[in-house]
């Protein structure tokens, strides 16, 4: 991790250990969700950004995660704890059924099947009455019962960020499976040429990213206790491809300062109900006019030039 990432890092998560000293029960709750999708930009920055494959089933994935735990805690009585994992679990294992059938594919085509699953995906669930409730939604229990309360929740959304995002996507990013996944992105023949297993590795990012999507789904769904086909709607994906592009695609610090912002702009724009989609893409547009690598590039940007201007005062002062 670079040095500037390791302070965003060190100050993001100093303040999220003090908040809850001086924050009310709904400012803790908007970080619970800023948590969930900090998970579940940085995963899909891992497919998209790191390895180049572009899907747009991310949301069922965590969706059918969400489901997958909530019907497995209400039918076998399994506690939230162990069935969040058996809801990961079954993201992944789909996720690897997709990656096998698409991944051969790329560009538009990749795009426009995983577009018609995660369609074909949220009509079932809607449909579905006997198992999923359809429209109604499925009522599941909560994480910790009735005793949970909100700072608990609080602090296991902020472990999950740290486990998920800065130990274990990070050390991946950084072994060589990482390192061939990034050289898979930029030139999957010449990857291949060099012995890389191109189609097993797109493979394998693509079911680790689907487990860790389905993940932080079924943590939702323990916290909210309630999971609906809203959840695997396009819009919410493209509010999910927004936090990792707006934050700086392809860098680990991007889709963390695009999760937590986007979804503090959020809370502020409900107001205008619909309009605060139009409002992303205003933020969007902006910020790939003036800072094409996001909010990560533009602080990598100030930050260079401040350590510039600083080592040529220093310069100066011993001339």
């Amino acid at each position: 991790m670079e040095q500037l990432d390791k302070k965003i890092v060190l100050g993001l998560l100093l303040i999220a250990l003090i908040l809850p000293l001086f924050a009310n029960e709904y400012t803790l709750h908007i970080v619970i969700l800023a948590c969930f999708y900090v998970i579940l930009s940085s995963s899909w920055n891992l497919l998209a950004g790191y390895s180049g494959q572009v899907s747009f089933a991310h949301l069922a994935l965590s969706s059918l995660g969400a489901y997958t735990s909530g019907l497995v805690s209400l039918k076998l009585g399994i506690p939230p704890v162990f069935s969040i994992l058996i809801g990961a679990i079954a993201a992944g294992i789909v996720g690897i059924i997709i990656g096998i059938l698409t991944l051969r594919m790329s560009g538009s085509y990749l795009a426009l099947t995983t577009i018609a699953f995660s369609e074909i995906y949220r009509i079932v669930i809607s449909l579905e009455y006997e198992i999923t409730k359809g429209q109604v939604g499925l009522s599941v229990p909560g994480l910790f019962g009735e005793a949970g309360s909100k700072i608990t929740y609080y602090y296991t959304a902020i472990a999950l960020v740290v486990i998920v995002v800065f130990v274990g996507i990070q050390k991946l990013v950084q072994s060589d499976f990482g390192l061939t996944i990034r050289a898979i992105r930029e030139d999957e023949t010449a990857a291949a040429a060099m012995g890389a297993k191109v189609v097993r590795h797109k493979v394998i990012v693509f079911a680790i990213s689907s487990a860790i999507a389905g993940l932080a789904g079924a943590f939702l769904a323990h916290y909210t206790l309630l999971v609906s086909p809203e959840m695997a709607t396009i819009t919410e994906m493209g509010i999910v491809i927004s936090m990792s592009v707006i934050g700086g695609l392809g860098t680990f610090i991007g889709p963390i300062l695009g999760g937590v912002s986007l979804e503090l702009i959020s809370e502020y724009v409900k107001e205008f109900g619909n309009y605060h989609l139009m409002i992303f893409g205003l933020i969007l547009v902006l910020v790939m006019r003036f800072s094409p690598t996001g909010l990560a590039g533009l602080l990598v940007s100030l930050y260079t030039r401040k350590r510039k201007a600083k080592q040529l005062s220093q310069i100066r002062k011993e001339a």
